[in-house]
């Protein structure tokens, strides 16, 4: 509920009440003349925040862990890649989103993670037969055995092709590249009675997949006809993700956008996946990721290329797996993972300015703007304002005071400046 309202106001849509019985925001019921202008104080305050995080130049110093030799490369090789993994992973723009979701909701999560996608291209892996024992392997695993025969050890080989066609047997399989990618606490979800994030058990990871993405997967082809297809996510949370790539910055649209229960895949099918990263227990010693389908009628996804389900893919040097999330909070709330964000505090302050400008325009339009007395007889057609406007009327008419006259209109206020009551609230999140 939090997010959501702190995402409209970002987008300009400010006028709106929680409603509990849609168990949304809606747009504030309000009569049709009453204005609703939007000074977006919000977006101005997260832009100042977002413009000074990026002018932190992120870097790294890797220091040899004693005086060995080894440590000693080590540390000179990690420390002249960093510069290199740093435009791999594309840090550049997934910080300026993090920091996006860091200043609007609060909190924010990296992960890193090898994406096995078909749209990085495939590698071919060639097969290979020993001369000694006749057995049938894949290059990749000759080379893990030491350039051996992981059957009986033996170190000659010939290429093996197939017995039918004669051709190379060869396998393709996605190129996978590392990636650190940018998640919404839209996107994640874990158990709230934790305190602290590095004690939590696991993670889950919520995305909204279309149809042509696994119709383009090739692991994925024989999944198809098993899945029941939806046109939009179930969950409220992934729902409001995904509808914010069709919501635009004037805050206008339908009341689908502003509940969160747009469509967001409306013209396309699609299914949401629901990725769980448990850290090791005693029946996991290593971790387990699996994958979900759906959610009315789940399906556990099998990926060999993923490893999916099965343990966690990264480990350390020592063999330990790796729980590659990272979560951060811009305002640390003690007791609980979440946090809170940067334009809560001000939220109430952007309504307050928002009703002083509708007072203000209301005024305007109805006792500021200046009006003709125009007394009864004295035979006047129209009276339209316009620079030069000719106005006849009777002179003979009630004894001759039948003039038509100018009323200027009334101020306002007679006592505290409008204008000095505006610029203090304008400049209000310099004092917060």
């Amino acid at each position: 509920r939090q997010w959501q309202r702190n995402l409209w106001y970002i987008l300009g849509r400010q006028w709106i009440e929680y409603q509990t019985r849609y168990g949304g925001w809606r747009d504030k019921r309000m009569a049709s003349w009453i204005p609703r202008p939007v000074t977006n104080k919000c977006k101005e305050t997260v832009q100042a925040i977002r413009a000074m995080f990026t002018s932190i130049k992120l870097s790294v110093n890797v220091r040899p862990n004693g005086s060995d030799p080894k440590n000693v490369s080590a540390a000179a090789t990690a420390d002249e890649m960093s510069p290199l993994l740093h435009e791999v992973h594309f840090m550049n723009q997934a910080m300026s989103e993090f920091d996006f979701w860091l200043c609007v909701c609060g909190n924010a999560v990296l992960h890193t993670y090898i994406d096995y996608d078909i749209k990085h291209g495939e590698i071919v892996i060639t097969a290979e037969t020993c001369v000694e024992c006749g057995e049938t392997s894949p290059s990749n695993e000759i080379a893990d055995a030491g350039q051996k025969c992981p059957s009986c050890g033996g170190q000659e080989f010939t290429p093996a092709v197939d017995p039918t066609t004669g051709a190379p047997i060869e396998t393709r399989k996605p190129k996978g590249i590392p990636c650190t990618i940018v998640l919404s606490p839209l996107e994640t979800s874990w158990p709230q009675s934790y305190s602290r994030f590095d004690d939590l058990p696991y993670i889950i990871r919520s995305r909204w997949r279309t149809k042509r993405y696994y119709q383009a997967q090739p692991e994925c082809a024989e999944m198809i006809p098993k899945i029941t297809w939806q046109k939009s996510p179930a969950g409220h949370n992934l729902n409001l993700f995904t509808s914010l790539g069709q919501a635009n910055d004037l805050g206008v649209g339908s009341n689908t956008y502003t509940e969160g229960s747009n469509r967001g895949g409306a013209h396309e099918d699609g299914i949401t996946e629901h990725e769980v990263w448990m850290k090791p227990t005693g029946k996991y010693p290593q971790g387990l990721v699996f994958r979900v389908l759906g959610d009315s009628q789940p399906m556990v996804v099998r990926l060999e290329n993923e490893g999916l389900p099965g343990p966690m893919p990264y480990t350390d040097a020592e063999g330990n797996p790796l729980f590659t999330f990272a979560h951060a909070t811009y305002e640390h709330v003690g007791g609980r993972i979440l946090g809170s964000g940067a334009i809560d505090p001000i939220i109430t302050k952007q309504d307050a300015l928002n009703r002083l400008d509708s007072q203000v325009e209301l005024c305007l339009s109805r006792t500021a703007n200046p009006v003709w007395l125009e007394p009864k007889g004295a035979e006047i057609q129209k009276l339209t304002g316009m620079p030069g406007l000719v106005i006849k009327w009777n002179p003979l008419t009630v004894g001759g005071n039948a003039k038509p006259e100018r009323i200027a209109g009334v101020r306002i206020f007679d006592g505290v400046s409008l204008t000095d009551l505006v610029e203090s609230l304008q400049n209000f999140p310099a004092s917060v």
